[in-house]
Parts: structure tokens; C-alpha cells; sequence
């Protein structure tokens, strides 16, 4: 940004199969020449927003997973403000990543309302949050974890249908990435496993 350049980025994350990313990139850039802002301001403050939407997503999740009252609901949130592990923020590329995982949350809270187009919507933020690929088997475990809690207390929130929608969207993702957006150049197999000994004893 400091140098009105953004060829290395762009380089940087076609290449790696970061497209997703770019968009923010973009956004952030379309922002400094509108404004004269630096990049940094946006950038950090485009992380705040994210974060603190995060720790209200944990919040809802107190009450979703472990029927918390209001108190300790507000402690969890509060607790995930203060971890320790935010000074790794100030790295943009870290920014995103909550950006991704905050997106998982709010989809997943969408995508288990009743009401169709909320669960569309919830299933379109989960496909963007797949912009962080630890999302595809993240969210697996979300829906199976909820589902599990459901029949524990005989709770309907959350049925097997969902669970077989969430796997055939992440597998299906994950497919199409691997197939048709694959990193290339010198990112060649970058961030991608490898299944081929899984099966064989050496």
C-alpha cells in the first residue's frame, strides 16, 4: 500500500489459491485512494470490528452449546477478548484468518434457523468462511458436536440432514478447490494434504 503497488500481493495470493483474499486487499486499496487514509487504519480497524463480533459470536454460542446465563455468557466473550494469542493480529494476513472464522460462526447460527433464506444465507458465509481451509473440517465438527448436544437434551435444533448438508458442502468444496483452483507457480501443492500413503505401510 505504501508503495501503490499491489503485484507482489496479488501475486502472492493467486498463486497460493488465496482469491477470496484479495477482495479485502482490494477493498482496503479502493478505501486509501477515496480517502488518503493510510492502509493501516483501515486495516487495523477493519480487525477490531471483526473481533469484537467474534467475542459476541462466542457469547451466542455460551447459550447454544451450554445453556450459560447471562453472566458467564459475558465472561466467555470477555475471556476470548483478553487471549493472549490476539497480538498475532497486528499481522493482516491473521486478521483474515478471524475474519474467516468469525464468518463460520455467523453462518452456522444462520444456517440452524428455521427460516429458509437465513439458512441459505448461512450456508453461503460457511462457503466464504472456507476461505480458511481449517474451516471445511472445523465446520464438520461444529454440526456434529451440535447435533450430538440436540439429542443429549432431546432437543430438535438441530437435525441429521443438516449434519449430511454440512459434510457434502465442505467435502464438495474442497473437491472443486483442489480440482479447478489448485495453487500454482511456486506455491505448487501449498496448504494442500496429501492422501496418497494414507492407505500403505512402508
Amino acid at each position: 500500500f505504501a508503495l501503490n503497488d499491489l503485484r507482489g500481493v496479488e501475486l502472492y495470493y493467486k498463486e497460493a489459491s488465496r482469491h477470496s483474499h484479495l477482495i479485502f486487499i482490494y477493498l482496503i486499496d479502493f478505501l486509501t485512494k477515496i480517502t488518503s487514509l493510510p492502509a493501516e487504519l483501515f486495516m487495523d480497524n477493519l480487525t477490531i470490528l471483526f473481533l469484537i463480533l467474534f467475542c459476541y459470536e462466542v457469547k451466542k454460542y455460551s447459550i447454544l452449546f451450554f445453556s450459560l446465563n447471562n453472566k458467564w455468557n459475558n465472561l466467555a466473550a470477555a475471556i476470548t477478548a483478553t487471549f493472549p494469542v490476539w497480538h498475532t493480529l497486528i499481522v493482516f494476513r491473521m486478521g483474515l484468518d478471524l475474519l474467516y472464522f468469525y464468518f463460520v460462526l455467523i453462518g452456522y447460527i444462520y444456517f440452524i434457523n428455521k427460516n429458509f433464506y437465513y439458512k441459505i444465507f448461512g450456508l453461503l458465509l460457511i462457503v466464504l468462511s472456507f476461505g480458511m481451509n481449517s474451516n471445511l473440517s472445523f465446520v464438520i465438527g461444529l454440526v456434529t458436536i451440535h447435533f450430538v448436544i440436540c439429542k443429549l437434551k432431546n432437543k430438535n435444533d438441530c437435525q441429521l440432514k443438516d449434519v449430511l448438508l454440512i459434510i457434502i458442502v465442505s467435502i464438495t468444496s474442497y473437491i472443486i478447490n483442489t480440482n479447478y483452483f489448485p495453487p500454482y507457480g511456486m506455491y505448487v501443492g501449498y496448504n494442500t494434504p496429501s492422501f496418497e500413503n494414507l492407505f500403505s505401510v512402508n
